[in-house]
């Protein structure tokens, strides 16, 4: 999180076999905008400076997000709030939208207590597809452990 490029981090996980043998891996959220270039000089960054703290990283997952498309940011403003409404999800991140594909995607943590997590997906996603009509909505369940 240290790193100005990166907007969120998320599903960290630390595998400890002992004394300076922690293995991990993470998953940062960037601008879309970021070449494959930048990308990849970040997560070498990211690596090399978990390392010197003690903590091997196998591997980054990078997510773009598109929030700061104006049309995009607009999107998600209006979708945060629908989300939040909802008890039964916790939070939501790595927002991007494809505009000639007219399809949002971003990950919803949902109460690690709901049985039925599919079933608040889509009642989730029927809402938004009547709040943005002819947008397609693919929404991945995080997990909050």
């Amino acid at each position: 999180r240290d790193e100005p490029e990166v907007l969120n981090v998320f599903n960290l996980v630390i595998h400890n076999y002992g004394e300076e043998q922690a293995v991990g891996s993470v998953d940062i959220e960037v601008d879309e905008t970021m070449t494959a270039v930048e990308t990849t000089k970040l997560v070498r960054r990211i690596m090399r400076n978990s390392s010197l703290k003690g903590v091997r990283i196998s591997s980054i997952g990078v997510y773009g997000s598109s929030i700061r498309d104006p049309e995009a940011a607009e999107m998600w403003d209006r979708i945060l709030p629908v989300i939040r409404s909802r008890p039964e999800c916790i939070r939501a991140y790595a927002f991007c939208y494809d505009a000639g594909e007219r399809v949002a995607s971003f990950d919803v943590v949902v109460e690690p207590s709901i049985r039925n997590k599919e079933r608040v997906i889509q009642s989730l996603r029927s809402e938004l597809e009547a709040l943005f009509p002819g947008t397609g909505f693919y929404i991945q369940t995080a997990l909050d452990v």
